[in-house]
């Protein structure tokens, strides 16, 4: 749109796309962090219990916790923590000379890998379909954002699920600070009661409504023309309503200010003493005013 509107919901959006993944990374390293502990603990009970004579078996099970962590968090990948378990185990088998037969450990290490395979497989199609959902959402916000026209959606309670960055442009606030929140939060009073009392209709009857909306917007008051649509499940359950909101306040004043222009014109007409007549482009007799009525008859 080359605006500086448009510059600033750019920049906005590259915020919150920063800060999902400022987000992303932290919750990566925490992680990160647990799992380093558990396969620790699991490399030192393997090490401590192979150093023994008769050692407790309570390891062989304690190593399958990280194993199976590293699945469900990473999917095929977790399988790196596998591999390292079961070289460790096999590794201090042969180190501290282990009386039993190593065949035990070679089985137990072989255990650990098929359950790596299977808890990752499983997990990578749940990632695979959460990658494709995040895409979509990702696609359909910026699809959103990049709309000059204010989007939102409510569920059947009136709190906000989505607004676009119009929204949060024309409101002077963060979409983080729009959602969840009523209309009565966002807005004077009587506004708020007035624009529920709006979505109550649209929930209930399950019809369309458009309709000009005045809101206060700081200590200015603008005119929007909203549309809003019943939002419906599969089974056709209405569960929340969608708008779509175009600031027309200037359209608004300009058709006021033509229209006092047209008053005064006409008034100025209709005051003269003198006959006056108007006439379109093809000769045709449009208008006259009073004293040529008069006059004429």
């Amino acid at each position: 749109c080359g605006s500086a509107p448009c510059d600033e919901r750019t920049r906005r959006v590259g915020a919150g796309n920063m800060s999902s993944k400022g987000e992303r990374l932290k919750a990566s390293r925490i992680r990160i962090a647990v799992l380093a502990i558990l396969i620790l603990t699991a490399m030192g009970g393997t090490y401590y219990a192979q150093s023994i004579p008769d050692g407790a078996v309570w390891y062989r099970h304690f190593c399958y916790l990280p194993i199976v962590v590293a699945g469900l968090w990473w999917g095929m990948r977790g399988l790196l923590v596998a591999a390292l378990l079961s070289g460790w185990l096999i590794a201090s088998h042969i180190l501290l000379g282990v009386h039993v037969p190593i065949m035990h450990d070679l089985l137990r290490a072989g255990m650990y890998i098929v359950v790596s395979v299977v808890v990752g497989a499983i997990r990578e199609q749940d990632l695979k379909t959460e990658r494709e959902r995040e895409r979509s959402e990702e696609q359909l916000r910026g699809v959103l954002d990049a709309s000059d026209e204010i989007i939102f959606a409510k569920d059947l309670n009136g709190c906000y699920t989505l607004a676009n960055a119009a929204f949060s442009e024309k409101f002077h606030r963060p979409v983080e600070e729009i959602l969840g929140k009523t209309d009565e939060e966002l807005f004077p009073e009587e506004e708020g009661e007035t624009l529920r009392a709006i979505d109550r209709k649209v929930l209930e009857k399950g019809e369309t409504d458009t309709r000009e909306d005045v809101l206060t917007v700081g200590e200015e008051e603008f005119i929007f023309k909203t549309t809003k649509v019943p939002i419906r499940d599969e089974r056709g359950k209405i569960v929340g309503l969608c708008g779509f909101a175009n600031d027309i306040t200037e359209r608004k004043k300009a058709a006021m200010e033509i229209e006092k222009q047209k008053a005064f014109a006409e008034n100025i007409l209709q005051s003269q003493l003198d006959m006056i007549f108007i006439t379109d482009v093809g000769g045709t007799l449009t208008e006259v005013n009073k004293a040529a009525l008069e006059t004429l008859g």
